[in-house]
């Protein structure tokens, strides 16, 4: 056997072990909401987990992915409750006397939604073992779709809302563009049939969303947690000076390179309304990596262009400076960023000091 493999053997077994140990240890289990015994698969896991990561590699990182292992899932609207949202069928109760399969393949099917949701912890055995199960059953023609032969329904057509998500999609704009210039985006009619427009809503039925009672709930949700965690215009400018001191970067010229930007685009006649809604999607403290592009990418693709071309353009303007995205990107990132612990102490915050709020996530749950 090659020596160096033989080596580098050795340390990963001595890493599994000593992760697997202190994710066991009274240090961890003691700063985590839902402590519970951790084995060597959970350490691989969390070496996936962190190796795949897209911020940079520390132990804070590794903490993160380790609380994975722990609470398993977490997020806004359910910190609290540990349910998943009202109507979901994720959260369906399984008819007494269901199959060891049928729950394992609930169980899998809520990881996979886990995963998607921005929790990112990797399939468990036991859920691949059922999956593969299911698809098996599937390819072999057992029944018409994947989990029929393990007692799972297919959702009643009464039920049925092809439009629910472009529906949340858009009265989640609507939030965000009165958040983040209220005096511009005053809740109205205007406010909704802008919303409405990129999805061929009316305004009526962004409207009708945006007033539900399920919707409602999480919108005062998010505008509390956002509004605790907004800074005031002095702090912000202090920050964003900050940012620019450390680039040799006057705030002018980096205007400058955005205007250049979509000019080179041919949008440099929306440029006051794109800028507004990028910084409203930067700043946004709810949003992780993933969601934030995908929120910018709608944005560009609303204007005909893809998110790629204009990184590109921005690449190719920032070299004319001597500058690079990556060289850009740090200081923003250092002064701006909300953690992911920031996040969750500033909720624990919120739910502390106001009643109204703890009231809601009652409520939700």
């Amino acid at each position: 056997m090659d020596d160096n493999l033989t080596a580098i053997t050795n340390d990963l077994n001595s890493v599994i072990d000593r992760l697997t140990e202190y994710m066991n240890s009274d240090e961890t289990t003691s700063q985590v909401g839902h402590p519970r015994e951790c084995f060597v698969e959970d350490a691989a896991r969390v070496i996936l987990m962190y190796a795949e990561s897209k911020t940079s590699h520390d132990a804070s990182e590794l903490f993160e992915c380790i609380e994975a292992a722990h609470s398993m899932r977490i997020d806004m609207l359910t910190l609290y409750s540990g349910q998943y949202p009202d109507g979901s069928r994720l959260c369906e109760r399984l008819p007494e006397g269901a199959s060891p399969s049928l729950i394992g393949l609930m169980s899998a099917l809520r990881a996979i939604y886990d995963w998607g949701e921005g929790m990112y912890w990797p399939l468990e055995r036991a859920h691949m073992q059922v999956l593969y199960k299911v698809i098996s059953a599937w390819s072999d023609k057992e029944g018409q779709f994947i989990g029929e032969n393990e007692g799972l329904q297919l959702t009643p057509k009464r039920n049925i809302d092809r439009k629910i998500t472009d529906r949340t999609k858009a009265a989640w704009d609507a939030v965000n563009l009165h958040l983040a210039d209220p005096k511009k985006y005053p809740v109205d009619e205007n406010l909704f049939e802008i919303s409405g427009k990129p999805y061929g809503m009316s305004s009526s039925v962004v409207k009708r969303f945006y007033y539900s009672k399920e919707f409602k709930e999480c919108r005062e949700i998010y505008s509390k947690v956002s509004g605790h965690m907004l800074l005031d215009e002095s702090e912000a400018e202090r920050i964003l000076k900050n940012a620019f001191d450390d680039l040799n970067l006057s705030q002018d010229s980096f205007e400058n390179i955005d205007s250049k930007v979509l000019n080179n685009l041919g949008l440099l006649e929306y440029a006051a309304d794109i800028k507004e809604e990028m910084v409203a999607i930067a700043s946004d403290p709810i949003l992780d990596d993933e969601r934030r592009k995908k929120k910018l990418s709608e944005l560009f693709d609303r204007h005909g262009v893809s998110l790629d071309e204009f990184m590109n353009e921005t690449s190719k303007a920032l070299g004319e400076l001597g500058l690079t995205l990556d060289e850009i990107r740090q200081p923003f990132v250092e002064q701006l960023s909300i953690t992911p612990e920031d996040f969750e102490k500033s909720l624990r915050e919120l739910y502390d000091s106001d009643p109204e709020f703890r009231e809601i996530l009652k409520r939700q749950s």
